[in-house]
């Protein structure tokens, strides 16, 4: 049973060498879900996809409900590289259509 003792110890100790690794190669994307309430109005929501497409934002999926005084937008973003929740919030904040934020 020393051999398969040794086998199981090596296996455990590469996996926990490969685990902490720092694996920035693999490119991971960065995933964060936003929650916007914005003024009543259609062409607010694609003003705001294309605000944050200029910042390499990806978009990957949306929920809209409306009501009469506002408009809540729940949106799951993708960035490549490290965002800047500071500076995605700044960049949303100088929307004017954009009443409040939330990110997770």
């Amino acid at each position: 049973m020393y051999v398969v003792g040794i086998i199981s110890a090596l296996l455990v100790l590469g996996t926990q060498v490969m685990l902490h690794r720092n694996l920035s190669w693999l490119r991971l994307p960065n995933t964060n879900e936003i929650r916007l309430q914005v003024k009543p109005g259609d062409h607010h929501i694609s003003i705001i996809q294309k605000r944050l497409q200029a910042e390499d934002v990806e978009v990957t999926s949306m929920h809209v409900r409306r009501t009469d005084e506002v408009t809540v937008v729940h949106l799951a973003v993708q960035s490549e590289g490290p965002t800047d929740m500071e500076k995605l919030t700044a960049v949303l904040e100088t929307m004017p259509q954009v009443v409040d934020i939330e990110i997770y």
